[in-house]
């Protein structure tokens, strides 16, 4: 066995270091910055997540009071928070009384908007697809409305997209497609309540057609 010898391990060493401390400096360097990089862009999220939910209150504040604001601050949300689910709820909400207020070329742009961004909401898509295709029906666009609908991928949403399908049929006086499409929203035992009635009254209004029997 060869004798241990300090003074040779102390000079292997030291031509070790000189071959490869540089590397190692390097990486140890880079392994900090990656830590520190980390940390440093999880303080950010976290700060534009708190800055984001703050605007998003803010604008819930203004939106039946000052909704001028509502939707300056929704704009704000959009721009400068896209990526947080604050702007997404934002746009949803503004777009909604913009569709109420006939405004249906804002609330369609605000609603394709939500759309590119929902996937971080189970079923949030689908949402988004539904409210569109009522927008899309109001400005007179039955045809992109149906394709809209037919886009609708969650079953929870199945009766929802079938009854707003009936609506579109019956608009166009297509009532044998109204008819099924009615029929299929009041099978889905999603659909109750006060919806399950309209929906029944809706049918009763165009009569049972020859589909019935």
């Amino acid at each position: 066995m060869t004798p241990y010898d300090p003074v040779e391990q102390e000079e292997a060493l030291r031509a070790w270091w000189q071959r490869h401390g540089k590397h190692v400096l390097t990486g140890i360097a880079l392994a900090l910055a990656v830590i520190v990089g980390g940390q440093w862009w999880l303080e950010q999220q976290r700060v534009k997540r708190e800055n984001a939910a703050i605007l998003y209150t803010q604008m819930m504040d203004h939106l039946e009071q000052d909704f001028a604001q509502a939707q300056s601050l929704a704009g704000k949300l959009m721009e400068e928070y896209g990526d947080t689910p604050y702007a997404v709820f934002a746009a949803l909400a503004v777009a909604r009384l913009e569709a109420e207020e006939d405004k249906l070329d804002e609330a369609a742009q605000r609603l394709h908007w939500a759309l590119e961004r929902a996937g971080f909401l189970t079923g949030g898509e689908d949402l988004v697809r539904l409210r569109l295709a009522r927008v899309q029906m109001a400005r007179g666009q039955p045809d992109q409305a149906l394709v809209t609908l037919g886009q609708v991928q969650e079953a929870t949403f199945n009766g929802l997209a079938a009854a707003l399908r009936g609506d579109i049929y019956v608009r166009q006086g297509q009532l044998d497609k109204a008819r099924t499409a009615y029929r299929t929203a009041l099978a889905d035992p999603a659909v109750g309540g006060q919806q399950r009635a309209l929906l029944q009254m809706k049918l009763d209004e165009i009569g049972a057609g020859e589909d019935a029997g």
